[in-house]
């Protein structure tokens, strides 16, 4: 339980942590790129505001200059390259020596991209390593594209940046956490660990006086004869040496060294068993009492802790079911062991049926009518837990409910 305690403690402080983290690194990507666009944008709006013809030496420009300008560029030098402007006041060999510079620069045919520029809606955006800005796509149009490699390049790096440390950082408050979430929990740890302590000690005190009660009861009976007090008594007596015995069973689940080795254990034969010393029962209460169980279907854990596991199942069904109704026990093999116990119930309307598996309770309907702890499920649940199984209840039908436990 501490363990499962402290895993939950680390989970939901890493749950907390991760939004916030991806919040604020989100943020500095976002601001770093809305200044970062704001940047160039302002410097696309003042080209075109200031453009009065072709750049110095664009017309006799060639792919060779181009090259030589990328490199250029590159190198963080600015030229008169660094940025193209088309205006329906070009002549014609201007605009086609521009197109085909862009083309070199883009790897690509740059008509179809101008021409959906122009075509487009967005009065600014990206193609390739230019950012362009549409000032006005009716003739005379005005567009002008700005080499933005190195500050596309730094926005990716922080990005990828903003990755590792945040990868970075999520792995060291991850460590941070798990290296004190012992101390963080130990109050609640000491209180579960008293609560248990006293559990096991009111549990060996409370034996001997109930021992001496029965056997009191028992001695009464002998000499003058069981009388309607003295029965309600030994009924009494019985459900209190119940919960006792499910209360010192719990402390003993909780406590890790004293956890039974795993070792295989033959469901089949056990479900036979039980279903012999559970048959005078169901006659009793003249329930029909039926098994569909596999041979040879094996489990690992404990045969104690698994025959605890059936017997609460099987007392569960044969305690709750009404006089008339059926019970049924099947066992078989699928991924992994399967058993399962049907029978028919009343009073589970409007119930919550995980509910069932909590500790101490009971079924409103059932609380006055029937005699139990409330911990039979509970502990049933935690068996099956121990060993990596799982267990659920089901009402298919009304008046019907199923108790399925995977091991």
């Amino acid at each position: 339980m501490i363990q499962k305690l402290r895993k939950r403690f680390i989970m939901t402080v890493m749950y907390c942590f991760l939004p916030v983290l991806l919040l604020i690194l989100t943020a500095v990507n976002c601001v770093y790129r809305y200044n970062v666009y704001s940047d160039i944008d302002r410097r696309l709006v003042y080209l075109a505001d200031s453009f009065i013809g072709p750049p110095q030496g664009m017309i006799d420009s060639t792919p060779g200059h181009m090259r030589q300008w990328l490199d250029m560029n590159d190198a963080g030098i600015m030229s008169p390259y660094s940025y193209f402007i088309f205006s329906g006041y070009m002549t014609l060999d201007v605009r086609m020596q521009s197109v085909e510079l862009l083309s070199y620069a883009l790897g690509e045919d740059a008509n179809p991209v101008l021409q959906g520029i122009l075509g487009g809606a967005k009065d600014f955006g990206n193609v390739g390593q230019y950012r362009y800005y549409a000032a006005q796509r009716a003739d005379p149009y005005n567009l002008v594209l700005l080499r933005c490699e190195n500050e596309f390049e730094a926005m990716r790096s922080l990005l990828h940046s903003s990755i590792l440390v945040g990868l970075g950082c999520f792995l060291l408050v991850l460590l941070l956490v798990t290296a004190f979430s012992g101390r963080a929990i130990r109050p609640f740890a000491e209180n579960i660990e008293n609560q248990k302590r006293f559990i096991s000690n009111a549990g060996h005190e409370l034996k001997t006086p109930l021992g001496v009660i029965v056997s009191d009861l028992d001695m009464q009976v002998l000499e003058g004869g069981e009388t309607e007090w003295i029965a309600n008594a030994q009924v009494q007596a019985d459900h209190l040496a119940l919960l006792i015995e499910q209360l010192m069973t719990y402390t003993l689940l909780d406590e890790k060294n004293n956890r039974p080795a795993p070792a295989p254990v033959d469901l089949s034969a056990l479900g036979e068993l039980l279903l012999s010393d559970y048959r005078p029962l169901t006659l009793s209460k003249a329930l029909t009492l039926t098994a569909d169980i596999e041979p040879n279907v094996t489990a690992m854990g404990n045969e104690n802790a698994l025959r605890t596991l059936l017997s609460v199942l099987l007392d569960n069904a044969v305690k709750y079911t009404p006089e008339g109704g059926r019970v049924c026990l099947r066992i078989r093999r699928e991924k992994k062991a399967v058993v399962t116990v049907e029978n028919t119930c009343e009073g589970l309307e409007g119930v919550r049926l995980d509910q069932l598996f909590e500790r101490f309770y009971r079924a409103p309907l059932h609380r006055a009518t029937q005699e139990g702890s409330g911990l039979g499920l509970s502990i049933a649940h935690d068996i099956a837990a121990l060993y990596g199984g799982s267990i659920r209840a089901e009402a298919p039908a009304p008046g019907s409910v199923v108790f399925t436990a995977e091991l």
